[in-house]
């Protein structure tokens, strides 16, 4: 298998992990037809799907352009998930202690820090010349 493919596949799995995260623990509360499981999987394959094509045509064309793309929609992941953080962990786990704003710059941090080190990750993935 080209080493390309593979890259571009790991890659999308990362993105497809946190979108099925996001899909499954916030949507899936405010959109019914989202409780099954089937749904939930037919979006992850299209998701996937279109941003393996869209991955595969900028690799090939302006790598920036991709890392750009890949930032972009770290941010809309990880954003999600530190309002999902801040609404159902941290009201629970501090028992309310704590404001509103604490709890929120608390689930940032947090977020901003995960999505950084996915995304030097994923560069990094991307510039590798071999996979072994």
């Amino acid at each position: 298998m080209d080493p390309k493919l593979i890259k571009l596949f790991l890659v999308c799995s990362f993105h497809l992990v946190l979108f099925y995260l996001l899909l499954h623990f916030k949507f899936s509360k405010r959109f019914i037809f989202l409780k099954n499981i089937f749904v939930k999987i037919v979006f992850s394959i299209i998701f996937f799907l279109i941003f393996f094509f869209l991955n595969n045509l900028l690799y090939d064309n302006n790598k920036y352009t991709l890392y750009i793309i890949h930032a972009a929609f770290l941010t809309i992941w990880y954003t999600e998930l530190a309002f999902y953080l801040e609404k159902h962990f941290w009201r629970d786990f501090l028992q309310n202690q704590l404001p509103f704003s604490i709890n929120l710059l608390l689930s940032f941090v947090l977020m901003i820090n995960a999505g950084y080190f996915t995304l030097m990750f994923i560069i990094r993935i991307l510039e590798t010349n071999r996979l072994y």
